[in-house]
């Protein structure tokens, strides 16, 4: 099965997850195929594809989480600078 063409996400959404790696977040990722995932904001990763990926840990796994496939993002980590971030 071929993985539909990367949508890049816009800038400012981009921005939070960049914050959240920065500060390593604890995260509740919602994605748009309705799968959630708990772990620690690591890092993002641009792929030859040109698609973006973020990287969260969980536990000692590290996911890989396809950017345009996020809907929403909701920060666990007391005293973190956002809440929530819907991608949709």
């Amino acid at each position: 099965m071929q993985e539909e063409e990367y949508q890049p996400i816009p800038c400012g959404n981009y921005d939070y997850i960049e914050l959240a790696c920065v500060y390593h977040y604890d995260v509740l990722i919602t994605c748009i195929d309705h799968s959630v995932y708990q772990g620690i904001c690591m890092d993002t990763q641009a792929r030859a594809d040109k698609s973006e990926w973020l990287l969260l840990k969980h536990g000692e796994d590290i996911l890989p989480i396809r950017m345009d496939h996020l809907e929403s993002m909701k920060v666990l980590s007391p005293g973190a600078q956002f809440n929530e971030v819907q991608f949709n």
